[in-house]
């Protein structure tokens, strides 16, 4: 009886102490909130430093260049956003890599300049390039571009994004001399983004990659915040990568709206709208002068003009449904290896049709 009234008592004298407690605990939760609060800002702030890009993106402004007398790129002017996805397009020789290295600064215009945001931080991945040194290890030459990753929000460690692009933790000590050309391939495009550049530019990525690597990178590309400015003959990867197509003719450089399929058929639209004007005013001046004669398409040319046509659809559908494949490994009943080689193949041999196509374009 003693020991409940003593308990009683305990109860009664402490109530007021408990009352004040309580108070202090909840302005203290409170401030804990508030910190808290302060660190996430904090802490998303920090993230978004890695790839936060400002208003101001990237400006190039009436770029002109010409080499042994050949106009590459006459008075090119654009205007490039936080978020843009620009895809440029055009025959071997027309100055495509010549405005990536404009852009990059490593080459100087003739005339016009180049502007770039405070926040701009460049990665540039070069085709035909290989900076490696054989007697260093797979981890270490990607913890030279940065120790972390920041993607979509979440923070990806160096080990982890090696394990992405197909590089297991038990062989990311070994040394980089062991490594086959395509995973040395690999390995320049995970050091460029463990750099957390917001501006990726990107010549011919497909001629250098496997596909493997290349599903991981088209859907690293979906999360990423940044500019991306794409040159490649790929016509799947630039209609998956890019929001806005340009395309180079006899110096000029004109942007389309549309995919790739339909810029292809504008072209051979205008190349046809072109001929036929052509041949009105050589029937107007005939009466006058004899005209000249011209190179037509034969029955031949034509008929395979249509052919290629129908085959580079077929390929790529084939492609897609590969790239479906193997953008989900878990479900495959087909070999891997096997489906690799032929989504290979298949883009060997389109980049041949697209060649016989512009060819051929120019006739119709």
């Amino acid at each position: 009886m003693e020991w409940f009234k003593r308990g009683a008592r305990a109860r009664t004298t402490k109530q007021k102490a408990r009352q004040d407690r309580l108070q202090l605990l909840l302005e203290e939760e409170e401030k804990q909130k508030n910190l808290l609060s302060q660190r996430s800002e904090i802490s998303l702030h920090t993230v978004s430093n890695f790839q936060y890009l400002g208003t101001k993106g990237i400006n190039l402004t009436n770029i002109s260049k010409r080499f042994n007398e050949k106009e590459i790129i006459d008075h090119f002017s654009l205007k490039v956003c936080r978020g843009d996805r620009l895809g440029f397009v055009g025959p071997n020789g027309c100055g495509k890599s010549t405005l990536l290295n404009i852009i990059a600064e490593n080459i100087l215009p003739d005339s016009g300049h180049v502007e770039y945001g405070e926040t701009v931080r460049l990665g540039y991945y070069v085709q035909n390039s290989d900076d490696l040194d054989d007697n260093e290890t797979i981890i270490d030459y990607v913890r030279e571009g940065g120790d972390f990753v920041y993607t979509n929000g979440h923070r990806v460690s160096a080990e982890s994004l090696l394990e992405q692009f197909l590089f297991p933790r038990p062989l990311q000590h070994n040394l980089i001399k062991k490594l086959s050309g395509g995973e040395r391939k690999r390995l320049r495009l995970l050091r460029l983004l463990m750099q957390n550049p917001n501006c990726l530019l990107l010549d011919e990525p497909t001629n250098d990659l496997d596909i493997p690597t290349l599903v991981r990178l088209e859907s690293w590309l979906d999360d990423f915040p940044g500019i991306v400015i794409i040159v490649s003959h790929d016509r799947y990867f630039l209609d998956r990568c890019s929001d806005r197509l340009f395309y180079f003719k006899d110096g000029q450089i004109k942007e389309f709206i549309g995919d790739y399929a339909t810029l292809r058929q504008y072209i051979n639209e205008s190349s046809a709208i072109l001929q036929s004007s052509t041949t009105q005013s050589t029937e107007k001046k005939i009466s006058y002068t004899p005209s000249p004669k011209k190179n037509k398409p034969t029955y031949k040319q034509t008929t395979r003009f249509k052919a290629i046509e129908e085959e580079i659809a077929l390929k790529e559908k084939r492609q897609r449904e590969i790239q479906s494949l193997l953008e989900d490994p878990g479900s495959l009943n087909e070999d891997l290896d096997s489906l690799c080689s032929e989504f290979q193949k298949l883009k060997e041999e389109l980049e041949e049709l697209l060649v016989q196509w512009e060819e051929l374009a120019e006739l119709m």
